[in-house]
């Protein structure tokens, strides 16, 4: 049975040996519910069956001096949180990439949901001055890059969301994960359908664009 690390969850599957990295926002809520964990839960209860994985990741946080590394919650780690060895056990290790544009809109609607507390151009210029200045506090303020790259060298297969509504390429992720006849659930209904490219003035935009220029130049993506 898969183990679902809290927060934007990681699911580690140690029967079926693969293991997701949920970057926030790029449709993993649809991949979680059908591979493991309960979607909908963002407690901070632990959720595991044998309590011994999600303490090791923990553990290794905790031990992690707060002043030297940037993140707040332990849930919100890459891969590079343990070392190499660890991976090892798992014979698949993926993640889901999206639109950079596409991804920071939903991230604002999500994170002022009913009532936004500011505007989208002032949400996108705070990010890009935080991550200009190194302050990277919460996944809000981190580009996809550190979640589908892995100083240590960790081999990490990175799906498109984008792709994912093809049939062939849903089930071909399927069989990497050793999961047969799971049909594809529907997008998050909580999702604004409000085209992104409305909501993006020309510095916003290019804001985007310096940010993200990894995952941009990695995938081509356009906005």
């Amino acid at each position: 049975m898969p183990i679902s690390l809290r927060g934007e969850k990681m699911i580690l599957d140690k029967e079926r040996r693969f293991a997701f990295i949920h970057i926030p926002r790029t449709g993993g809520t649809s991949i979680r519910s059908v591979l493991g964990g309960d979607p909908n839960d963002a407690s901070s209860s632990m959720l595991n069956n044998d309590g011994i994985e999600t303490s090791i990741i923990e553990q290794k946080f905790m031990s992690m001096s707060v002043n030297s590394y940037k993140w707040s919650h332990w849930s919100h780690m890459s891969v590079d949180i343990m070392e190499k060895q660890y991976w090892e056990q798992y014979n698949y290790i993926f993640t889901c990439v999206r639109n950079p544009w596409a991804r920071l809109f939903s991230l604002y609607k999500k994170a002022f949901v009913g009532a936004p507390s500011c505007s989208f151009e002032s949400f996108v210029g705070t990010i890009y001055i935080n991550l200009h200045n190194n302050h990277t506090a919460d996944f809000l303020h981190t580009t996809q890059d550190f979640w589908f790259s892995s100083p240590q060298g960790i081999q990490i297969d990175t799906v498109r969301f984008e792709d994912l509504s093809d049939e062939n390429q849903w089930n071909h992720l399927m069989d990497k994960c050793g999961v047969k006849n799971k049909c594809r659930p529907h997008d998050n209904k909580s999702e604004s359908r409000q085209d992104y490219k409305a909501a993006y003035s020309r510095p916003s935009r290019y804001m985007v664009a310096v940010m993200e220029s990894k995952t941009i130049d990695r995938f081509g993506y356009e906005f």
